[in-house]
């Protein structure tokens, strides 16, 4: 490997680890990390911030603007009511306002447990309500395209889980859609976000000025970053033989649920070093991939590790080390989280960044996703939105790391 590149590795799995982020800040050969003990010292400060994230923030729902952005959900899936309902119950500018789901039946019993007054039949009619301003998709991995397509055709604003699409190609046509739509309307633009949602945070933000040293008088100094390592496991009990995440035609495997965090956080990071939100400026070559697969379907990936090379116009920093930051559960960190700095003079920094409502990552991904949809936001990179162009890097990764490991890209 040429002197000027940096290899930067990281692994996801379906185990019963938790997620935690490791910047390696040393020497390759150096295999030194600093731990960190979970849970919290205040087990009630903990249950607290576990009542905002799943409960709500404790106090009454907010009062809703008169223009409040009317969302509408395609799919009664687990995630919607943390990521979509419960963010938007306390923001006065947005409003869960309509469901669909595979039957009516459904779609009418979710909207009643959560408070949603408009139920439809189908998606195809959600969509074409000229009463739904924005949609939010959780479908399952597979339905992702065809559903976002339909809403960008239908003038619909979008926030799309993750990972975007299938594949790299899918996910260019979303972005063809999007940009021929927004073509023929230049005056109301639609917005399209991914749903990286721990990128809104607080903790974000403050990784990156970490990272590009703001924070170096404060103790904070990094110095040249030489590697970045980032693990994120599921926990098996959380995903059944029978669970969507396992079936290859829906877009299933470790790597389109788990390991997309890991690339858009080793992503992130790379574009912290090089102080751009342009992908194509860091694009990253995927080197080697090691997959263990599903006994039953062995195109379905439980694990991944995967090595990336990055660009010599961020890789050329590289050339020293002053010790180890340690990032524990940067995905839900309005739950728990903490940030270690591991100095190689044997002292140690560490921080907490829970920002001053201790909202969830999802309710700060909402509030910017509103924004952006309100004109309010220029930047999406700055409030931790991802957008099309970033979402179709993200999914190039995901498809080399699969041709890498000689695992077919999926459907």
């Amino acid at each position: 490997m040429a002197a000027h590149e940096c290899t930067w590795t990281f692994a996801w799995r379906m185990t019963a680890q938790p997620s935690a982020m490791t910047l390696l800040i040393a020497n390759r050969k150096q295999n030194r990390r600093h731990s960190h003990t979970f849970p919290p010292q205040s087990h009630m400060a903990f249950l607290s911030r576990v009542y905002r994230t799943f409960v709500g923030a404790g106090s009454s729902p907010a009062t809703k603007d008169d223009n409040a952005l009317r969302i509408g959900i395609l799919g009664a899936a687990n995630i919607a009511p943390n990521a979509c309902i419960l963010p938007l119950s306390f923001l006065a500018s947005g409003v869960a306002y309509a469901i669909a789901a595979r039957s009516e039946s459904k779609a009418a019993a979710f909207a009643k447990k959560h408070g949603i007054p408009v139920v439809h039949p189908s998606y195809e009619a959600l969509i074409a309500d000229p009463n739904v301003d924005a949609v939010f998709i959780p479908l399952p991995n597979g339905l992702h395209h065809v559903w976002a397509l339909a809403a960008i055709r239908a003038g619909k604003h979008v926030l799309c889980e993750k990972p975007l699409a299938d594949n790299a190609d899918q996910a260019r046509s979303i972005a063809d859609a999007l940009a021929e739509y927004n073509g023929r309307h230049p005056q109301r633009p639609l917005v399209f976000a991914e749903a990286f949602h721990w990128k809104a945070h607080p903790l974000a933000a403050f990784l990156r000025r970490v990272v590009q040293g703001d924070h170096a008088q404060a103790g904070w100094d990094l110095g040249k970053i030489a590697s970045v390592k980032t693990r994120f496991s599921v926990p098996t009990a959380l995903t059944p033989l029978s669970d969507i995440r396992m079936v290859f035609e829906l877009g299933g495997g470790a790597t389109m649920d788990a390991g997309c965090y890991a690339v858009s956080t080793s992503r992130f990071i790379a574009q912290a070093i090089a102080r751009t939100a342009d992908p194509s400026v860091t694009a990253p070559t995927v080197i080697a991939a090691k997959m263990t697969t599903w006994d039953k379907d062995p195109r379905i990936d439980l694990a991944m590790d995967a090595d990336l090379v990055y660009p010599s116009g961020l890789t050329s920093n590289v050339s020293s080390e002053h010790g180890t930051v340690t990032v524990t559960n940067f995905i839900a960190p309005s739950v728990y989280h903490a940030v270690v700095f591991a100095r190689k003079n044997g002292s140690t920094l560490s921080e907490k960044v829970y920002g001053d409502d201790a909202q969830s990552t999802y309710y700060h991904q909402m509030k910017a996703f509103i924004g952006a949809v309100r004109g309010e936001v220029a930047d999406f990179a700055a409030v931790g939105l991802t957008d099309v162009h970033d979402a179709i890097e993200n999914m190039r990764v995901i498809d080399q790391i699969y041709t890498k490991a000689g695992l077919p890209v999926r459907p």
